[in-house]
């Protein structure tokens, strides 16, 4: 939830940690650079290929917490973090790439090509 209160803006993240930090990052983040006059600098976005499979339900978008893998061939693969429970907020501390699922899609196979956002740049 976003407005002003007494004329300051107001910003309410979600409870839970993993689903605060990704919502700071993606609307907090961004409303802060505009309020300051700054230009808009997004996370770089890339395409990654999934290592394994992901299990998931449709329904509604999702970021899901990833590493990059470089493979011998030089393609970038995603590795899942496991859970993708709201709650892990450890699971962000090795995540290098939010992955863009769309909300059309239910589980994917290894291999499924998807959008990611570079959170860090690892060392291979």
């Amino acid at each position: 939830a976003w407005g002003q209160v007494a004329g300051v803006p107001f910003f309410g993240l979600p409870g839970n940690p993993v689903a605060a930090a990704i919502t700071a990052l993606q609307l907090l983040w961004p409303a802060l650079q505009r309020l300051e006059g700054a230009e808009l600098q997004l996370l770089p976005r890339l395409k990654v290929r999934l290592e394994a499979p992901l299990r998931r339900g449709a329904g509604r978008p999702e970021l899901a917490r990833a590493q990059l893998a470089l493979a011998a061939d030089g393609g970038l693969w995603a590795r899942s973090e496991g859970s993708q429970a709201s709650s892990r907020i450890g699971s962000l501390q090795g995540a290098d790439l939010l992955l863009e699922i769309p909300a059309e899609l239910g589980s994917l196979e290894a291999g499924t090509e998807l959008w990611a956002q570079l959170l860090r740049l690892p060392v291979f």
